[in-house]
């Protein structure tokens, strides 16, 4: 662990005299709001809302439960947004222990950046891969992983790791893109109809980085296998976002509200693009 935090510090001081990483940071996320895949939209940002407004939701719910020192992980943190927003949540019965673990070091860096600017000391960060995670086993509380298991060739190692350092009575909250989204494939079958398909009818999703988006009944599956089972389930937004929606307005002001009215109907997961599973480990 002290060799892994000396190698982050080491690290920094390189990020602090080579800037140039920060541009190009900044130039890979306006190439992807060009190809309608960025953050920089409000469509985007909605769906980006919901779902950690999901995992804050959980975290919420389950922390009410819960009393004395709670170890909370990050598996993937990138740069702990979403992280810090948990930190929000004040409780007299409560005290968090953060940890976030990332393979990028410029997003650790940015994390680090936030801890001394907002004096978490409640925050620890280091490098590591989640399908390795250096941390002993029943270590956690509640584990987070969120929009990670689809970017690796193995996400059962990873869930095999979140399992190894939850403690016997954690949860963790596991966010994923929905291959059986039902509204994402009648917007590709539209588009086969037009014959505007062409090479993305083999991608399955937008991202070339997501190599293994997979639908609902599937993670359902694997979870279950390693011994998990699903408590509770919620959704993201009905579409991911992007550019192409910001110019459909009214039609995208109509989607909130259809999305909302989805969230209060049963069995609506296949109607998002996205989703969180609260998962427990099985007796």
């Amino acid at each position: 662990m002290r060799e892994n935090n000396k190698k982050i510090k080491d690290t920094f001081v390189n990020f602090d005299n080579l800037g140039g990483k920060w541009f190009d940071r900044i130039l890979l996320n306006g190439i992807k709001t060009i190809n309608n895949y960025g953050l920089g939209n409000y469509s985007t940002n909605y769906n980006t809302w919901k779902r950690i407004e999901g995992i804050r939701e959980l975290f919420r719910q389950e922390t009410k439960k819960r009393k004395g020192s709670l170890q909370v992980l990050d598996v993937g943190c990138g740069d702990a947004l979403p992280l810090y927003i948990l930190n929000a949540f004040k409780s007299s019965d409560v005290r968090f222990g953060f940890y976030g673990v990332d393979v990028s070091l410029l997003d650790l860096y940015f994390a680090e950046k936030l801890k001394a600017l907002l004096e978490a000391n409640n925050f620890n960060f280091v490098i590591g891969q989640a399908e390795n995670l250096p941390y002993r086993d029943s270590s956690f509380d509640i584990i987070i992983c969120s929009e990670v298991l689809e970017h690796l060739v193995y996400p059962e190692d990873c869930i095999k790791e979140i399992k190894r350092v939850l403690k016997n009575s954690g949860v963790t909250f596991i966010s994923t893109p929905n291959e059986s989204s039902f509204v994402k494939k009648v917007m590709k079958f539209s588009k086969f109809v037009r014959g505007g398909l062409k090479e993305e009818i083999s991608k399955p999703y937008d991202y070339d980085e997501h190599i293994n988006v997979r639908s609902f009944k599937v993670w359902k599956t694997l979870f279950e296998s390693i011994e998990f089972k699903i408590e509770k389930v919620k959704r993201h937004s009905i579409l991911y976002g992007g550019y192409k929606h910001n110019r459909r307005r009214l039609l995208f002001a109509a989607m909130i509200v259809l999305d909302w009215i989805l969230d209060y109907l049963p069995f609506m997961q296949n109607f998002s693009e996205g989703i969180i599973f609260k998962l427990k480990r099985s007796l």
